[in-house]
């Protein structure tokens, strides 16, 4: 416990500083150098250890789209093996990019959101995310709308000490202090990247509706502008400092979270007044969602810290010892509170409707796994690690199955017998709050979880059991996927060759020759493409009636130094390829080629020899959040794109603007009905209400049948549709709403805002 007592002094010692009481503060430094040599001296834990649990049997209720599943995804060339982290010589600590392969974690988190929501594209995953929260908040089919804010909770623990004699982050300029602490073990910047990339460049969130940092502390300079250079309107949150790019927390105008021990068992730091309640950053309580991405570690006092202890930095105080007393050992030496069935810090956390209820997605950052919080990352004896680091990351819906999961792979590691120094996850009482925030038939007699104290308690907040062994790495839904109720452990095998796509264009010209230029990210090996001649690139889509293939050629001209760059025109179609090895980063772009019944999603697939890897590109990726040109898919299927749309409250109108695409093109409008919906309401044309002009399709001041009168015109070669109906009685509530358009055989809909 050794560094672990010296951060509770230090911060101690901060404390008192702050207040001018400089003796007790210099006292309290004196007791951090003494924790700090009983460190250096290798003092043994004396743990109390827990009973055997049993295994696979689970308990609660699984949560998620794929109810219980948690993936994890680990890649070995994630981090680099003879990382040192040391300052001196050579500044070599494990959060800078040259230790970290960012192509690679780019990789690991494309393939964990897919893998998570069981969709084939990270668009549609998102997508798929953010519409299942949504459904069970009760807000509808929804996915993410501009505007709505994300905060993003990291675990940046080590950034301690500002403005005082022994910083750990220098006030100046945020720079990392090299000292004992350098390269304590938290959540990666390039992690934090991987999913900014996403969120922005794949899904396409605004970039200022996204918060990122950990409000209890500061935010390092080595992280700032790794993120900034290619995020700078994303806020990024600092515990007190507003410069250099950083916004201050503000705290809640009323406290909001309430501890269930209602005064029992937490205390201030140091006395004996109970502390009844927090207040929260606004961050946090604005926030319409959450990503929680925690570190792997061990913890003297809680055993393990994963996302429930993550939100030991979710308040507005200067620190979260007072805390502490809700853990297995309060102070971190004599396991007070082991053994199960007593008041958990961590249920209120998870349970809290801004907090744990507020997470879209839970994250573990195992890239740099550590024994303890305040330590760093070491390399793991147990397989499939084998003496390396970690190189891991887990994520699920399900928080509880997620904390599950990384319970079982750091007690299989943290034993006495491999980190005789580190096995706090042996503790007994460790997965108590596991046990309880699974299931309230495990919660204390005297305890009723309710942190928002307004009467509601909690109810299962997930699905907790145990591996079946540490080899096989099994759960009741891995052993019996149909009849199983607990969790499932997804271990994707990686794309052999990945591709992201983040940036596509497309247009269109007459008899549906467009062009098309796609970019994004992609995972291919150089030797790869220097065991072949060529390669293909070939864009689809669903309804596309001949794929548009491209041949490129590899030799000394096209590719060296490990950059292809390729471009040709030949009998005026046009098409090129430019790929870094290194970075990833590809481009590809044809025109004058036939692109007819081409629409979202879109793929693209690399074929090098016996081996291919395809991405995806839908309507938040397409044309900047707009679907591919309408006239591509003309004669080819029904499609409906609603460009504008309102409703004039006022004076009983509304308005249609949209793009319209025919299966059949000689539809005649004369003679059939069009209908329109706005929910349940329906507006009907009478069939003879359209008249056939030049082409076109018109009709004046039609009555409709429900009343009002109806103007529009429908363009069906150039997929044009205009229509106003007026006078008629409109029930329109705010909101989403599904507007509906309806004629022969072509009957289609979207979604309409209504403020």
């Amino acid at each position: 416990m050794g560094l672990a007592g010296s951060v509770v002094a230090f911060h101690k010692a901060r404390r008192y500083f702050l207040r001018a009481k400089y003796i007790v503060g210099i006292l309290f430094v004196s007791l951090s150098i003494g924790f700090v040599w009983m460190a250096m001296s290798h003092t043994t834990p004396k743990i109390v250890l827990a009973e055997s649990q049993p295994v696979n049997e689970p308990m609660g209720t699984a949560q998620g789209i794929c109810p219980g599943r948690v993936v994890w995804v680990h890649d070995a060339n994630a981090t680099n093996e003879n990382c040192t982290n040391t300052y001196t010589p050579i500044e070599d600590g494990w959060f800078l990019p040259k230790n970290n392969n960012q192509v690679a974690i780019d990789k690991m988190v494309s393939q964990m959101i897919r893998s998570l929501t069981g969709e084939n594209s990270d668009e549609t995953a998102w997508d798929a995310l953010f519409k299942n929260f949504n459904q069970t908040k009760g807000r509808g089919n929804t996915g993410y709308i501009p505007g709505q804010k994300i905060m993003i909770k990291t675990n940046f623990t080590s950034a301690w000490g500002w403005d005082t004699p022994w910083p750990n982050i220098n006030s100046t300029d945020y720079s990392i202090v090299k000292n004992g602490s350098y390269g304590i073990a938290e959540t990666s910047p390039e992690v934090v990247l991987a999913f900014l990339r996403q969120l922005v460049n794949v899904y396409g969130v605004r970039q200022q509706d996204i918060s990122v940092g950990d409000p209890l502390k500061h935010l390092y300079k080595h992280t700032y502008d790794l993120l900034y250079a290619e995020f700078p309107n994303v806020v990024y949150i600092d515990h007190q400092s507003s410069t250099m790019g950083r916004t201050p927390i503000v705290p809640s105008a009323t406290p909001q979270l309430y501890f269930s021990d209602r005064g029992t068992i937490l205390h201030e730091d140091g006395n004996s007044t109970p502390v009844y309640s927090e207040y929260l950053p606004t961050c946090i309580t604005e926030a319409n969602y959450m990503i929680n991405i925690a570190a792997l570690k061990g913890h003297a006092r809680a055993g393990i810290t994963l996302c429930a202890k993550n939100h030991f930095g979710s308040h507005c105080r200067e620190d979260s010892y007072h805390l502490h007393e809700g853990l297995v050992s309060p102070d971190g030496t004599s396991q007070t509170r082991t053994g199960m069935g007593l008041y958990r810090i961590q249920v209120d956390l998870m349970g809290h409707k801004f907090l744990g209820g507020n997470t879209v997605l839970n994250v573990v950052d195992g890239l740099w796994g550590g024994p303890e919080s305040v330590e760093k990352p070491e390399k793991w004896i147990t397989a499939p690690f084998n003496n390396d680091f970690t190189s891991s990351i887990f994520a699920s819906q399900d928080q509880v199955a997620l904390e599950s999961v990384c319970f079982d792979f750091l007690k299989t590691e943290y034993t006495q017998a491999n980190h005789p120094d580190n096995y706090w996850p042996q503790m007994a009482g460790v997965d108590d709050y596991l046990h309880q925030a699974a299931d309230p038939n495990n919660w204390p007699a005297d305890i009723n979880y309710d942190p928002e104290n307004d009467g509601t308690l909690i109810g299962s907040l997930g699905v907790h059991e145990h591996w079946n062994d540490a080899n096989n790495k099994q759960y009741t839904r891995n052993l019996d996927p149909i009849n199983g109720k607990g969790i499932e452990l997804v271990n994707p095998a990686l794309d052999h060759y990945w591709v992201s796509i983040t940036n596509c264009t497309v247009s269109a010209s007459k008899n549906n020759i467009g062009a098309i230029s796609i970019s994004g990210t992609m995972d291919v090996n150089a030797n790869d493409l220097n065991d072949v001649n060529s390669f293909t690139i070939t864009v689809d889509s669903n309804e596309m009636l001949s794929p548009c293939t491209k041949i490129f050629p590899v030799d000394g001209t096209s590719f060296k130094k490990g950059k292809y760059s390729y471009a040709l025109t030949r009998s005026g179609t046009t098409k090129s390829f430019k790929y870094d090895t290194k970075t990833g980063k590809f481009s590809f772009a044809a025109k004058n080629v036939d692109l007819s019944g081409l629409s979202c999603p879109i793929t693209m697939r690399i074929t090098i020899g016996d081996l291919s890897g395809a991405g995806h590109a839908g309507e938040r990726i397409v044309n900047g959040r707009k679907p591919a040109p309408i006239k591509l898919v003309l004669g080819v299927k029904n499609a409906l794109r609603i460009d504008n749309f309102k409703v004039t409250k006022g004076k009983n109108k509304l308005s249609i603007n949209a793009a319209i695409a025919v299966k059949h093109i000689n539809v005649n409008l004369a003679d059939v009905n069009v209908t329109v919906t706005l929910d349940s309401q329906t507006f009907t044309i009478p069939a003879g209400s359209f008249i056939a002009k030049k082409n076109k399709f018109v009709c004046t001041n039609a009555a409709v049948n429900e009343g009002g009168f109806a103007t529009g015109t429908f363009d069906a070669n150039n997929c044009s549709f205009i229509l106003t109906i007026k006078q008629t009685n409109i029930i329109s509530p705010s909101g989403y709403l599904n507007l509906g358009i309806k004629f022969a055989d072509f009957n289609e809909s979207g979604l309409v805002y209504l403020p």
